[in-house]
């Protein structure tokens, strides 16, 4: 959630999009302190991972948006997704 994007995204009007991502514990799909193609080596390898999808409200950029807002905004509600997709995916355990 760096500020330098949501500048960009204040300036062109587009609307944000928030999505939480959760993997059942212990799979190991965290993407961690690796570059995404070792990520993408070692998850091809990997036995199957249930995962967790929850879309979000789409979070409308108006033009006197202020950029640090935005940034809350989105953090705030990807959070709140993560949380939920954590719940549906432990759930189907």
């Amino acid at each position: 959630f760096h500020g330098g994007a949501f500048v960009a995204i204040q300036r062109t009007g587009a609307d944000i999009l928030p999505v939480g991502i959760a993997y059942e514990r212990g799979s190991g799909a965290a993407f961690l302190d690796e570059s995404f193609t070792s990520h993408l080596h070692r998850m091809a390898g990997a036995p199957p991972t249930r995962v967790a999808v929850i879309i979000g409200e789409p979070i409308v950029v108006k033009d006197d948006a202020r950029a640090a807002d935005l940034r809350d905004a989105s953090r705030n509600a990807v959070q709140a997704l993560v949380r939920e997709a954590r719940r549906r995916v432990d759930g189907a355990a």
